[in-house]
């Protein structure tokens, strides 16, 4: 007997001493708690909530927890939410771009300054491009057109995502005498374009507005994406439908840039989603039902039978009224 309970002893022993080794694992000794929890808020506590929570992550990584309200039956669900962005001081954005090395020759195959301004006003990221034009007059139809173009192009095609808000993208186009960020040459007559070389015919009329919007795409840091053209260094990405392509649509892609110099002004961290659509949360609130409104009707099985008898077993269509009152209309069905 003594041995029977030295044993189940020496048992539970070597059990607790495994346990105590696989928590020195998982919790570092030399690891204070605050290493761990940065901070923490209880987000509901009336009445009698938290019963058969469950806890999920968005796409983000924040937390999302469903639970029950037990006084209520009422499904509720908590999220982090950040403050919304609402208004960031005005930045101007320049860089040195070089474009990939294709002839071999040792250096950039082309080579430019992108340069714009950002700032969220009212909800709402601006992206400014001061351009001058000098040169030739292109006239106040065709400067329309450009500016027009740059701005329908590159405007509400996508969104910014933050996690809990999104937020529209908006493109303007300003024409300055001072302080530009571009001065483009007007040239009169035909000829093919490029960031600082506009022409007033270049073969084809009707696409006036959608160069104007490929050479603004350059005015903001993007690489060409077709064979020949001053392409990424890094990747030499070529596309066959987007606007710095084939004069195709604006892709997520070309806004890479300007959504990282957004989180380094705003410290978020941020995405692209798609657009037009409206300020608002990610994820729409479950609704919350109470007090029901109740009407109680009469209601006729079989109308015209007797007695109104029912086979629960049928797979067929049973027809019901609904006996209408003077506060209850009813209505066909």
């Amino acid at each position: 007997m003594s041995r029977l309970f030295h044993s189940r002893l020496s048992y539970k022993l070597i059990l607790v001493i495994v346990l105590i080794g696989l928590l020195s694992l998982l919790i570092p000794v030399s690891t204070t708690t605050a290493d761990y929890i940065e901070e923490i808020n209880t987000i509901d506590s009336s009445g009698n909530v938290g019963r058969y929570n469950s806890l999920t992550f968005d796409v983000s990584g924040r937390p999302i927890i469903s639970y029950q309200d037990w006084i209520t039956y009422s499904l509720k669900l908590a999220r982090y939410s950040a403050p919304i962005i609402e208004n960031l001081p005005e930045v101007t954005i320049s860089d040195f771009i070089r474009s990939a090395d294709v002839d071999g020759n040792g250096d950039p195959d082309f080579s430019w300054t992108s340069k714009y301004d950002i700032s969220f006003e009212n909800q709402v990221l601006n992206i400014d491009l001061n351009i001058q034009l000098v040169g030739d007059n292109p006239g106040d139809e065709l400067r329309q057109q450009w500016e027009d173009g740059i701005e329908r192009i590159w405007s509400n095609k996508f969104d910014i995502a933050d996690g809990s808000y999104r937020y529209s993208i908006e493109v303007e186009v300003n024409w300055v005498n001072t302080d530009p960020h571009h001065i483009v040459t007007v040239h009169a007559g035909l000829g093919r374009a490029d960031m600082l070389n506009w022409y007033t015919q270049n073969g084809a009329a009707n696409y006036q507005d959608e160069i104007a919007a490929h050479e603004a795409g350059h005015m903001l840091g993007l690489y060409d994406e077709y064979t020949g053209g001053a392409l990424n260094p890094n990747t030499q990405f070529t596309a066959t439908n987007s606007i710095m392509a084939g004069l195709g649509p604006v892709r997520t892609w070309h806004y890479d840039q300007i959504v990282e110099r957004l989180e380094a002004h705003s410290g978020r961290d941020l995405s692209m989603a798609n657009s037009p659509v409206p300020l608002y949360a990610l994820d729409e609130p479950i609704p919350i039902f109470s007090d029901p409104q109740r009407l109680i009707v009469s209601v006729d099985i079989k109308p015209g039978s007797w007695p109104n008898a029912i086979n629960l077993r049928s797979k067929g269509i049973i027809t019901a009224a609904i006996l209408t009152t003077s506060t209850n209309a009813g209505g066909e069905r």
